[in-house]
C-alpha cells in the first residue's frame, strides 16, 4: 500500500519542485479540515517532471496519462491503490480571474516541518485563498476557513 506521506517526503528529498496544495495543504497549516485525497503542483519543466514521475514510479504510482504526451496536459493523475492530482501548468487562472503562476507561489511558500523531520512545501496563506477561489462550493468554504485562520495570525502577532 502506498503511503503518500512517504512519497511525499522521497520528492521533497529529491529536490523536485512541488507544492502540496487543496485541503491537505491546509491541514498541514494547522486547519482542521478533513480530506483524503492529495493535490500536488509541480513545476512542469521537463527536467523536474521527470525526476517526478522516476520517484513516483518507485511507489508504483503511475500517471493517467501516456508519458510521451503528459506535457499536453494541465492535470494527471498518479494511480494505483491511491489516486493523487497532479498539476503541471505554468498558471492557473481562479474564479476572479486572478493568474496565478506557480513561480510565484514556489517562492512565496511556506516549508513546514514536523517533530520527526518530515518536511512539505505548502503555499502561502494567501496563495492558497487565490488557489482555492474556484466554483466550487467547497472552495468557497475553505476560503472562509482560511481568512478566519489568517485573521487569527494577524492577531496573535499583535
Amino acid at each position: 500500500m502506498t503511503d503518500p506521506v512517504e512519497f511525499i517526503d522521497a520528492i521533497h528529498k529529491a529536490e523536485i519542485r512541488y507544492l502540496l496544495i487543496g485541503r491537505q495543504a491546509m491541514i498541514a497549516h494547522g486547519i482542521p479540515v478533513q480530506t483524503f485525497d492529495y493535490d500536488l503542483y509541480i513545476d512542469g519543466e521537463i527536467e523536474n517532471e521527470k525526476k517526478f514521475i522516476e520517484v513516483a514510479e518507485n511507489f508504483d504510482l503511475f500517471p493517467s496519462k501516456p508519458l510521451e504526451k503528459l506535457h499536453q496536459y494541465f492535470m494527471f493523475k498518479l494511480e494505483n491503490d491511491i489516486t493523487i492530482d497532479v498539476f503541471r501548468c505554468k498558471k492557473i487562472i481562479n474564479q476572479e480571474g486572478e493568474a496565478i503562476s506557480f513561480e510565484e507561489i514556489y517562492k512565496n511558500r511556506n516549508v513546514i516541518k514536523d517533530e520527526t523531520g518530515f518536511f512539505v512545501n505548502v503555499p502561502c496563506i494567501d496563495d492558497l485563498i487565490k488557489l482555492k477561489k474556484t466554483d466550487r462550493y467547497k472552495d468557497s468554504v475553505d476560503v472562509q476557513f482560511l481568512e478566519k485562520f489568517k485573521k487569527m495570525q494577524k492577531e496573535e502577532k499583535i
